[in-house]
């Protein structure tokens, strides 16, 4: 991966892009998965995901959903960001994000959430959820697709419980465009976010959510 090395202080931020990263600006539906430390203002969260957003030339109207742990649904900046820019917020347990195959798995992410991965994994999680509520509607079922919710839909958050009731099958790795893009706040505290190719979606086999 390429990464850009913050110096340690407040306002400085570090990206991790794949290798190689060539044609990110190409894809215009985007995916975000977003973690946070606690009480992270909203400045900084906005910010953090505006500056990884530019980074691929793109903007908030690319982003068609956007997913993160459910340890920090009740996050200020969190629920500013629903309302401020209109999107709903996946929300996923641990158990499953720590499933989720990443690049950069962390023991002191883990320490603190019980995932190695909060912004990484979300993202390729909802991308995969959003691939399975697709072949269901494809092939009509109902009840399944009554359960999850589409990738672009403003409002309140949606507890995972209310949208699954088994862990989705997660985009693999190469769908993440920038796998983190980390920002340390005047205050100290860090946002990160990762972001993903919501067109992955296309690619998943409609009868097993995996690769054809």
């Amino acid at each position: 991966m390429n990464t850009t090395t913050p110096h340690n202080r407040p306002g400085t931020a570090e990206t991790q892009i794949p290798v190689p990263a060539s044609g990110m600006a190409g894809s215009r539906d985007l995916v975000l998965g977003i973690g946070c430390d606690r009480n992270t203002p909203y400045a900084t969260l906005a910010q953090v995901i505006d500056e990884a957003l530019a980074q691929l030339e793109a903007s908030w109207a690319d982003v068609r959903a956007v997913a993160s742990i459910d340890l920090k649904a009740d996050e200020v900046a969190m629920q500013e960001l629903q309302r401020q820019r209109g999107h709903t917020i996946h929300f996923y347990p641990a158990t499953w994000l720590a499933q989720v195959p990443v690049p950069n798995p962390s023991e002191t992410v883990r320490k603190y959430t019980g995932t190695p991965s909060v912004s990484e994994a979300a993202a390729l999680l909802v991308v995969g959820e959003a691939a399975q509520a697709f072949a269901h509607a494809a092939t009509d079922d109902a009840p399944a697709r009554a359960h999850v919710p589409p990738p672009h839909m403003p409002g309140v958050s949606v507890p995972v419980s209310q949208r699954s009731v088994s862990l989705p099958v997660p985009a693999p790795m190469s769908a993440l465009l920038i796998e983190k893009h980390k920002l340390r706040g005047p205050d100290g505290r860090n946002a990160t976010v990762s972001v993903a190719r919501a067109d992955e979606m296309a690619r998943l086999s409609p009868e097993t959510g995996r690769h054809a």
